[in-house]
């Protein structure tokens, strides 16, 4: 006689990861260097120093966050920008993400997105970058 019992198992894309858009600070560089590592190459990835400067500089970074590990991260400066002056535009990547904060701000440049490469083309991305632009309005 068999006294093994079924078990009827819960397919895994039913179970829903508790997922949160927090804004980043200095505090979770770590986690951070961490995105960095497994979204860049070696030679673009941030330092631990420039992502300090960015934040000194009043840079904001949304994190996409799920069962609380960082999987996704947005970053953004405030900055004042004329169409009457075009040679203002930042002309690289270095000029886009070195900008301090302006005071009387008009433009917010999106200068980063890192997803971790596991969670590409999930609907998560797409809820960061949405909640990025509502912030940014």
């Amino acid at each position: 006689m068999n006294s093994c019992k079924t078990i009827e198992a819960t397919p895994a894309a039913s179970v829903v990861p508790a997922q949160r858009v927090k804004v980043m600070s200095v505090e979770d560089i770590p986690e951070i260097l961490e995105l960095e590592n497994v979204c860049w190459l070696p030679e673009i990835r941030a330092s631990e120093a420039t992502l300090r400067a960015r934040f000194k500089m009043g840079h904001i970074s949304m994190g996409m966050l799920v069962n609380e590990k960082l999987v996704g991260m947005t970053s953004f400066s405030y900055t004042r920008f004329s169409t009457d002056d075009p040679d203002g535009f930042p002309a690289s990547f270095r000029d886009f993400s070195s900008r301090p904060k302006h005071d009387d701000y008009n433009t917010a440049f999106v200068y980063n997105l890192n997803i971790h490469p596991g969670y590409r083309g999930e609907t998560l991305t797409r809820e960061l970058i949405w909640t990025g632009i509502d912030r940014l309005r």
